[in-house]
């Protein structure tokens, strides 16, 4: 398993994915800035270990590319409820009866944004170390990371509610 980073709910399971970690943002009670906050926050919050968490990613990439069995487990158990429980927070929000391949696409962009948090640490920590050198700064940028998802989420329902495919702009730039 990998190891614990954080406050993470199961052992086996550094970013906090386990059940307590779902629970906390699919909770029907919530509005979207809460569960979105609280799904976000399950990638800020290791930022908060430091190098532990960078070790972590380590651990993650290496059996990424160098596969023993671990990170499809971790994927079953762990990221792909994450993934499941943010569509159905979303469907809901979106009052979808059923989900479909761009409302996976929302869940994969909104999960981005807190995964680009570790692919880029380092470049960030050159570039503008500020945005996440304390436990406050971590926080704040959960906050926004929270706003740019809600952003997001209102395109989404904009797009849908016109019915459009794909924005003008991208359309025109689409044909040859």
């Amino acid at each position: 398993s990998f190891p614990q980073v954080g406050n993470a709910i199961d052992d086996n399971d550094p970013m906090g994915c386990g059940p307590a970690g779902l629970d906390a943002f699919v909770h029907p009670d919530l509005n979207l800035r809460a569960a979105l906050f609280e799904f976000l926050k399950g990638f800020t919050e290791p930022l908060k270990q430091g190098d532990l968490a960078q070790q972590m990613l380590q651990l993650h990439f290496r059996e990424m590319l160098e596969p023993m069995g671990l990170w499809q487990e971790h994927i079953d158990q762990f990221i792909a409820p994450m993934h499941q429980g943010l569509v159905t927070v979303l469907q809901r929000h979106l009052k979808l009866a059923t989900d479909d391949d761009d409302l996976h696409r929302l869940v994969f962009s909104i999960s981005g944004l807190g995964i680009q948090l570790f692919i880029s640490a380092d470049i960030m920590r050159t570039v503008r170390p500020a945005l996440a050198d304390s436990p406050a700064a971590i926080d704040t940028y959960c906050e926004r990371l929270t706003e740019f998802a809600l952003a997001m989420v209102a395109s989404e329902a904009q797009r849908r509610q016109t019915g459009t495919p794909l924005s003008p702009s991208l359309s025109a730039s689409a044909q040859p």
